[in-house]
């Protein structure tokens, strides 16, 4: 299927390593035009070394989603090297483990800060160089937390919660100027930063999935496309669940085991 994403220049936010690499990777795949920042220099020189050697060039430098100033040089520097911006993907996010009545005001300032204003920041410079287009897309990154609160990952639950209705209340403000914003809700996706978390507890984990199996951040990429792309020009303030049915019922391991788990 023709995804019709030849040039469109792409900025994704905290693209050097899991889901926004497998994104940048999908998106140059198709023709796109892919620029990505990070805040740490070594880790985005590294991923460009990477997408060198794969026969691509992705445009890299730092930036923090903490800091708009930062990020509208950014994007000043991509629209001077491809001529604009049609497409921006907000992943760039954080996490502190911690329960809510223990919490200090840094940790919930941080998360916040990074995982829903920098959201609306991004979106925010997004906005006239994806009008000047005619149009385009934004797509940003939620979580199944935003769904389901987890205990002791409580900011960044809400902060994701925010996110959803950020998305559909920009979706339906930028109408007008032909502008889509969607998001994307990741089920448990195994990639560097949760390897850990798989290795303790990794049943437990896979207990609520009724595909029984950890999803990759390619199926999250997949979909990140695919929203952008044309053949979803009709979705607007959708918040599209990749979670290989998490949670569907509440018995998700029955049906492998022969409905043997007594409920």
């Amino acid at each position: 299927m023709d995804m019709n994403l030849t040039d469109k220049v792409v900025i994704i936010t905290g693209g050097a390593s899991g889901i926004g690499a497998e994104t940048a990777r999908m998106f140059l795949n198709e023709g796109s035009k892919v620029a990505v920042f990070g805040r740490t220099q070594s880790k985005i020189e590294s991923f460009s070394e990477s997408i060198k050697k794969e026969g691509y060039e992705v445009f890299v430098d730092t930036a923090d989603t903490k800091n708009m100033k930062s990020m509208e040089l950014f994007a000043e520097k991509v629209v001077k090297k491809y001529g604009g911006i049609d497409i921006w993907v907000n992943n760039a996010g954080i996490e502190h483990y911690v329960p809510l009545a223990s919490c200090d005001e840094d940790k919930w300032n941080e998360v916040i800060d990074v995982d829903l204003t920098g959201v609306w920041k991004g979106s925010k410079i997004a906005i006239p160089y994806i009008a000047k287009r005619g149009g385009g897309s934004i797509i940003n990154l939620s979580s199944f937390c935003s769904l389901m609160p987890t205990a002791k990952n409580g900011i960044y639950s809400v902060a994701k919660a925010g996110v959803n209705a950020l998305t559909k209340v920009m979706a339906a403000e930028l109408a007008p100027q032909h502008i889509r914003v969607n998001c994307v809700i990741p089920g448990f996706i195994a990639t560097d930063m949760t390897v850990e978390q798989i290795g303790t507890i990794e049943d437990m984990l896979l207990q609520p999935i009724s595909m029984r199996k950890f999803g990759k951040p390619e199926d999250i990429a997949k979909g990140i496309v695919f929203l952008a792309s044309d053949n979803a020009g009709y979705i607007n303030g959708h918040a599209l669940v990749i979670s290989g049915g998490k949670f569907l019922v509440q018995n998700s391991q029955d049906p492998w085991n022969n409905y043997m788990g007594g409920y």
